[in-house]
């Protein structure tokens, strides 16, 4: 029996979309099958294209479409819908497809305005480009819009969420409630279509195969009406679905059965799924596309929802969505709703998917992921999107290797402004989960995509260098050719030495200095660059600086407090050097801000020292002024700031007192929460004891003993109680004793000293020993750190030395620069230095070694006196001594060892001594690496790491 003849429908039904089921009742006359003819109707649909042909190319970057639309007969296209017979088939003029060829210009170029300056960038055919789509994307007016509603009830519902979406502000929670309830409503609907689908199949089957027994799936169809859940309806579609193909009822199992997931609902949500699903019951694809038409509701019409495009932009709603930030269970819900929405681009001035725009807005990682297309997203970008091939991807293989190379090409690739999407992900800071979530769904395409330069030629790791992202997203943008420990070495060398080969902000510098922290190769290159001449005398300064603040500071503090003295006009003489020496820290801090600006007012330590500078000045400059009210608390307090500068400076300068001051800051965050705890316990004892003195009559009697009043006022006994906080109660104290008289006085001091003395120490004890275990490593990041911003503060001051000297021929070019008359003096210096110790090494310490020549090869004597290496002096006087058969050989090797020691050691100590009153211009490099490098020097010696 001809299966079509067990319905209604027309044999030759064209293959059409009908109207969803709307939410307003009906026309009775309302009818699935359109009156008009399909000629009638394809005449219509090419009529209105024609119309819509107003100068704008489609093929082209056609629009912001600032006037758009004005030359269209807007009137002409509704009398057209109008003619049609019914709604039915005005709509399927609206749904008729045709074929789009669209071509992309470079960064969004229009051909018309800006002739001569555009590139193509790609060209594809969209082969379903609706009638309806292409009068959304020039805009129509408002009156146009809502008549084109009433014919499509799918653009109804369309609109209404779009414009919903539009006027949504970044993260609105309300908002995406409100969109949330709508999906809802459609994905119930889905749900009632696919039920009733199975419904009308299943009687269908019922008549033709009397011996199956169809109670059990009606019974299952009665339960599915009480159930709200769509996961639960889902569900028992599959169970129904089972049934039908096994051509046997499925048993009710009671609650538990609406549990079982099946791995077939996925593809339930697909026309072809659902044919497949029931090809086991002898339906054929025509029996299933006219069953389809036959109701109020259609599958793919309903779907149709979520792929009409809106505006100009040619927003879809998925795509509308991302650019607001979503929640994920809405990006969820369109997607089970409208699948094919995630291969859809938007206008060809972008030509993005809606993945490039949740790279671009910060979506969530979980989103983004949600975005990225899978395996079984290939086929939409293939049957939505027919790129030429041979031009854009020249690539060969099976047709699913095609499929999923251009998936791969619309998400990831280069578009239209140069980048590719792993160049979004470090210009929108995306979280490194996202850039994982990429690489891995880029799968071998991710190595190209990561070696791909921009329209600079920059490659996506040196964007994210040059923004100061952390290492570790870094490491997933690097090309398989390199590895993370060759950039943390480039990076440590850039920002060590006027040699750069990156420029990484300041924002890196605290992630960097933990490989530092733990590769001695890292920590040698800021050995080294730390005893070059600038570094040391900027160093030397520093703490020329600290030692003058005090010791200046003190000399007028004392000639203020002079008996009789106080402030007048005359300055005393150690007043000129604390104003030299707060001047000159106050530039240091300025040329720190010029040369990190963005990054300066965010470290916390340099306000400490910018106060260190306002108090003092403010202190010494009040020192001369009279009638200041609270000038002595000022001056206190500086005092005390001169001190706590020099522990800033060990703090920046050597690695164990970085660990130590780390650690107090570590442990005084983390003592936060005891203090409060701890200061209301203090506050409730002082009340108690006031309360106490005052119950007892203590307070009342008349020449009492004032340490037995001590309570007697609110904060005299808050600070009588501290004292007790911090060394105890003695209950028998004479002067406690009229305040004993009751008892209550040791009641209540007995309970206080066993809740400080035994619950609160013990508690601060175990938070100070947890913190402690962690400071280690937390203070030696600190303190490579703090070296990180030194040296790049150095590069400041270092293009002083160098007069950069542009090309005449060319003034665009710079030749080689030169240097500059400080920077003369400084490499002057360093070569004289550099000959004392030549000297120094040929007429004192070779007479008196240990044999007639040197073995070995060092740079400097005092490399060759204090190292352990082939040739040094101890391991000669090692060697010398244990080849030497003769006794009275021996002895004479001691005698002239001992004499060079002697001697070397007074030379070197006068040259300490020289170099120290100079800011170490006078020292050599190799006493400067000792001096200065010795604290840090590591395994890996500085010998080993020149040899590398």
């Amino acid at each position: 029996t001809d299966e079509a003849s067990l319905f209604d429908d027309e044999p030759n039904m064209p293959n059409m979309q009908g109207v969803i089921a709307s939410r307003v009742q009906k026309s009775p006359s309302l009818r699935r099958a359109p009156s008009s003819s399909a000629e009638e109707i394809a005449r219509a649909a090419r009529r209105i294209v024609e119309l819509l042909r107003d100068g704008c190319d489609d093929a082209s970057v056609p629009f912001e479409m600032v006037g758009a639309g004005q030359a269209v007969q807007w009137e002409e296209m509704i009398e057209l819908l109008d003619d049609m017979e019914d709604h039915i088939s005005a709509n399927l003029v609206l749904e008729t497809v045709f074929e789009r060829k669209v071509t992309v210009f470079e960064d969004g170029r229009n051909p018309t305005t800006n002739a001569g300056e555009t590139k193509i960038h790609r060209t594809y055919t969209i082969p379903n480009d609706t009638v309806l789509n292409q009068i959304l994307r020039r805009q129509p007016p408002s009156h146009i819009k809502d008549t084109l509603a009433e014919i499509s009830i799918p653009y109804r519902w369309s609109r209404e969420l779009h414009e919903l979406l539009d006027k949504m502000e970044r993260e609105d929670g309300m908002g995406w409630t409100i969109v949330d309830e709508l999906l809802k409503e459609i994905a119930a609907l889905e749900s009632k279509l696919l039920r009733d689908i199975v419904v009308d199949i299943a009687n269908t089957i019922q008549t033709r195969r009397e011996k199956a027994d169809w109670a059990e799936v009606q019974l299952k169809m009665k339960q599915l009406e009480d159930k709200r859940s769509v996961a639960q309806e889902k569900e028992t579609l599959g169970k129904i679905i089972d049934s039908i193909k096994s051509g046997q009822p499925a048993g009710v199992e009671g609650n538990g059965e609406w549990e079982v997931l099946n791995k077939r609902l996925e593809k339930i949500k697909e026309k072809h799924a659902v044919e497949k699903a029931f090809s086991i019951a002898g339906l054929s694809s025509r029996f299933l596309i006219n069953k389809l038409g036959k109701g109020d509701i259609v599958l793919e019409e309903l779907r149709s929802i979520f792929y009409i495009k809106h505006t100009w932009r040619e927003d879809t709603l998925l795509m509308l969505a991302t650019r607001r930030k979503p929640p994920v269970p809405i990006v969820e819900t369109l997607l089970n709703l409208g699948p094919k929405a995630k291969s859809m681009v938007d206008t060809p001035l972008y030509d993005w998917i809606p993945l490039r725009y949740c790279l671009n807005y910060a979506a969530l990682p979980a989103v983004t992921k949600l975005l990225i297309p899978q395996e079984r997203d290939y086929k939409y970008f293939s049957n939505e999107i027919d790129v030429d091939e041979a031009v854009e991807f020249n690539i060969q293989g099976s047709e699913k290797e095609k499929q999923e190379r251009r998936a791969q090409f619309f998400a990831f690739g280069v578009d239209i402004y140069g980048s590719n999407a792993l160049h979004w992900t470090v210009v929108y800071e995306a979280p490194l989960q996202t850039v994982r979530a990429l690489v891995d769904a880029a799968g071998d395409y991710a190595n190209e995509l990561r070696e791909m330069g921009d329209r600079q030629n920059n490659y996506p790791y040196e964007i994210a260098i040059e923004d100061g992202v952390s290492l570790d997203f870094i490491e997933h943008l690097l090309p398989h050719s390199m590895d993370i420990e060759t950039v943390e070495f480039d990076l440590v060398t850039s920002i060590a030495t006027m040699n750069q080969k990156y420029f990484p902000p300041e924002t890196i510098f605290g992630d960097l200095a933990k490989p530092i922290a733990e590769k001695p190769p890292l920590k040698n290159i800021l050995i080294r660059r730390g005893t070059e001449v600038l570094p040391t005398v900027v160093l030397m300064l520093d703490f020329y600086a600290a030692v003058f603040l005090i010791v200046s500071f003190r000399f007028c503090v004392e000639h203020y407090t002079a008996e009789g003295r106080g402030a007048d006009s005359s300055a005393p003489r150690w007043w000129y050097p604390l104003l030299v020496t707060v001047s000159f820290m106050f530039a240091r801090e300025l040329f720190q801000m010029l040369g990190r600006p963005g990054f300066y007012f965010f470290v916390l330590w340099n306000y400490v020292e910018l106060c260190v500078i306002g108090v003092v000045g403010a202190a010494a400059a009040l020192m001369r002024v009279d009638d200041i009210e609270n000038r002595n608390s000022l001056i206190v307090l500086a005092s005390f700031f001169t001190w706590f500068n020099l522990i800033i400076f060990l703090r920046n300068t050597i690695l164990d007192f970085a660990i130590f001051v780390s650690g107090m800051y570590s442990i005084i965050i983390g003592l936060f929460p005891f203090a409060i705890v701890s200061g209301i316990i203090l506050l409730g004892f002082a009340e108690m004891f006031w309360a106490q003195s005052w119950l007892t009559g203590v307070c009342s009697q008349p020449g009492a003993d004032d340490d037995a009043q001590k309570f007697c006022s609110y904060w005299d006994a808050v600070l009588t109680t501290y004292s007790f906080f911090c060394g105890g109660i003695d209950v028998r104290e004479e002067s406690l004793q009229d305040a004993n008289r009751y008892g209550d006085f040791t009641v209540i001091a007995v309970l206080f000293g066993f809740i400080v003395a035994i619950v609160l120490l013990n508690v601060v004890i175990a938070i100070v020993s947890q913190l402690w275990e962690d400071v280690r490593g937390v203070g030696e990041v600190v303190y490579w750190s703090n070296r990180l911003e030194f040296f790049h503060d150095l590069l400041i001051y270092e293009k002083g030395l160098i007069v950069e000297r542009k090309d005449p021929s060319d003034p665009s070019k710079f030749l080689e620069p030169q240097k500059s008359c400080l920077g003369h003096v400084l490499y002057t210096i360093e070569d004289i230095v550099r000959k004392f110790d030549d000297t120094i090494e040929r007429l004192v310490v070779k007479p008196l070694w240990m044999r007639s020549d040197f073995w070995g090869f060092f740079d400097s004597v005092v490399d060759r006196m204090f190292t352990r290496e082939y040739g040094s002096f101890r391991w000669q006087l090692a060697y010398d001594l244990k080849n030497c058969p003769s006794h009275r050989k021996r002895n004479t090797i001691i005698l002239k060892a001992a004499v060079l020691v002697v001697v070397f050691a007074s030379i070197l100590l006068v040259w300490f001594v020289l170099g120290l009153a100079t800011a170490g211009l006078l020292w050599s490099k190799a006493l400067r690496r000792l001096v200065l490098g010795r604290g840090i020097q590591t395994e890996h010696t500085y010998e080993e790491d020149k040899d590398e």
